[in-house]
């Protein structure tokens, strides 16, 4: 057991040497006159040292040295330590790289103890069904109903006194669903069959905390694999594609906070989530992290004894992203946090191919982003403890550039004049949080502050937020159908190669991979309402409704072989997504001392997209139901 030595300012200017095992308990016992009889009378008192020492003697021992001295000695003991306190934090931020924070809601997480292990499982479901226009002459209606399986785990447990690890591991249950296409003329026409074959995610956290800093690395690694065959009704497959994706993310970073001045009781809402800074606390946060990955589509065709392969390959450049995140407790009701996130130049290459036993045809694109800027601010307050205000964004600044070429199978070369699209983005998010009842006792003891606090019997939890999407387009001489990119998207769940047309994709189902990249819908608002209820002290319900708007926007695809004369060539698309609801239930029970249940439910009853393609007469509607079902399970052994 590690023993501290501690010395605090009382109400009165004079000092106070003591020993503790745990910092902060022994302050609020000192502040709410529980502790020595000198300090009683001289509250509020203030940390202004503290020393690790390896046991109960040491720490005696160096109780008495300290107290032996003068206070003129004693002032400049402490000071001298703050100094030097000082100089490690400037050196270790200027001559280290620039390292990652834990998340602010996490900020007050603490480790688990030795012998402990917190395991975590999550079961999700998700259901599709598609009813859609196909857009074209020969075909007139689209159908499927995709079910999609995923388990995620995770282990926490203490690896080395203040050394925490956390292995995560995420799979896709195989599965396999049919999506079939209907003749203008009526009968069915085309039927397609996928095979989720793999979808497995691997992950490791490691946390080191030592006061007043925090160290954190955590390693991704994802990995899928598809397949599809498709058949003109009745005959037998000839068309066959399949998927793999990689991706890649890692980050590495230290937090450092100062100490708080006034040790105060946690009520209302810092119970629930995470209290504020105390006034003139300050949080600095810094991050440095990788990305990269590929996805790799090849499909083959065969007719009339010729084969065909289209071959579709994406690359994202390997790249860095470096964050300065800043926190500043203007008052003990109210903090302020801004920063700024950097994310190195770094190109994400398309390629396709058309190759048959004649000859191979290929067109490649890279896009350049680069001056990409964030600079997240948030403002935080509570004007009582059971009432908070929250105002965030994120201002993203960034220039994109699209070059794109075909090659020949003889070696020729024609390239096309570059797209360049220069953008500004912000979310600018509103939300009011009000805690009713908040007199009554909030169940809080080692298992709630790692997972979560559950309200009491009676109380109730009640959340408005409006979110509006601002985007400003600047297209360089207005040369087409150029759209912020999305390039993260494809990476990362290349699964929305089928299941698409929601809130979690873009584009209609079978065609993300086949085009250059993803978008991201602009121009929107949104608004949500959430209760959650205490029913009783182990179980609580919790109840969202949430509504966004329509938006449109203007993009292109790359390599789209079905158009004519043209089949390389860029093609403007046109999107209208129509306004849409969303539903969610959420209750969690502490089953017992140590384990909490949680069962989720979101739904949208309709989830409309409208693409027009250059070229072509008709539209695509593509018109989704779906619902996504969640069962999770936490346990400290």
């Amino acid at each position: 057991m590690s023993w501290y030595l501690y010395v605090v300012k009382c109400r009165d200017q004079t000092l106070y040497t003591g020993i503790t095992t745990y910092t902060p308990r022994r302050i609020n016992e000192h502040n709410t006159k529980k502790g020595a009889f000198y300090t009683q009378n001289n509250t509020p008192v203030e940390l202004v040292y503290r020393e690790d020492l390896p046991s109960e003697s040491a720490a005696r021992k160096r109780e008495a040295e300290i107290k032996r001295l003068t206070r003129k000695e004693k002032l400049d003991f402490v000071e001298g330590k703050m100094k030097k306190s000082f100089f490690i934090l400037v050196f270790l931020f200027i001559f280290l790289p620039p390292l990652f924070a834990a998340d602010l809601d996490g900020l007050y997480l603490p480790l688990l103890k030795k012998g402990e292990y917190l395991f975590s499982e999550e079961f999700e479901f998700f259901k599709l069904k598609e009813k859609s226009l196909h857009g074209s002459t020969t075909y007139e209606s689209v159908s499927s109903s995709p079910d999609i399986y995923t388990l995620d785990t995770s282990l926490k447990a203490l690896l080395w006194n203040n050394l925490e690890g956390e292995f995560l591991f995420n799979q896709a249950i195989p599965s396999e669903y049919c999506r079939k296409t209907d003749y203008q003329s009526g009968g069915l026409g085309v039927v397609q069959d996928y095979h989720l074959n793999y979808l497995r995610d691997y992950g490791l956290n490691l946390r080191l905390c030592k006061e007043p800093f925090e160290a954190y690395l955590s390693v991704l690694e994802m990995t899928q694999r598809d397949d599809w065959r498709s058949a003109v009704y009745p005959g037998s497959p000839d068309y066959f594609t399949y998927t793999r994706a990689h991706f890649e993310n890692f980050n590495l970073g230290m937090r450092f906070i100062t100490r708080e001045h006034n040790k105060k009781e946690r009520k209302g809402l810092a119970l629930l989530g995470r209290p504020l800074l105390d006034k003139s606390q300050f949080n600095l946060e810094t991050e440095i992290g990788y990305k990269g990955g590929s996805v790799r589509r090849n499909s083959f065709y065969y007719s009339g004894g010729t084969s065909l392969a289209y071959n579709y390959h994406h690359r994202l450049g390997h790249h860095y992203n470096s964050k300065v995140n800043a926190a500043y407790g203007i008052k003990d009701n109210l903090e302020l946090s801004w920063g700024l996130s950097f994310t190195s130049p770094y190109k994400y290459y398309f390629e396709f191919k058309r190759m048959s036993t004649t000859s191979t045809r290929a067109l490649k694109a890279s896009y350049r982003l680069n001056r990409n800027y964030e600079v997240p601010l948030s403002l935080r307050l509570r004007p009582r403890e059971t009432l908070e205000f929250l105002f965030s964004s994120v201002f993203s600044f960034a220039r994109q550039r699209l070059d794109y070429w075909i090659k020949e199978a003889s070696g020729a070369i024609t390239g096309y004049e570059s797209k360049k699209l220069d953008y500004f983005n912000t979310q600018p998010t509103l939300t009011l949080t009000y805690f009713y009842d908040a007199r009554k006792e909030i169940k809080a003891d080692d298992f709630s502050s790692l997972s979560k606090r559950l309200l009491s019997r009676g109380q109730f939890l009640f959340g408005l937020t409006f979110q509006k999407d601002f985007t400003h387009l600047n297209k360089n001489n207005a040369n087409g159908p150029q759209n912020i990119i999305e390039p993260y998207s494809i990476f990362l769940y290349p699964l929305d190669n089928f299941v698409a047309g929601s809130e979690y994709a873009t584009f209609f189902t079978g065609n993300t991979t086949g085009s250059a990249t993803d978008v991201r819908p602009q121009n929107f608002y949104l608004y949500q309402l959430s209760f959650n209820y205490g029913l009783t002290d182990r179980l609580n319900a919790e109840v969202r409704v949430g509504y966004r708007s329509s938006s449109s926007l203007h993009h292109f695809t790359l390599g789209n072989h079905t158009i004519t004369p043209s089949p390389y060539d860029l093609r403007s698309r046109f999107y209208v997504f129509k306004p849409f609801y969303y539903f969610d239930l959420i209750s969690e029970y502490r089953m017992t001392r140590n384990s909490l249940i949680s069962l989720g439910w979101h739904y949208v009853p309709e989830y409309t997209t409208i693409i027009g393609i250059q070229d072509l007469s008709e539209e695509f509607k593509n018109i989704n139901r779906y619902h996504q079902v969640s069962l999770a399970v936490k346990i400290l052994f």
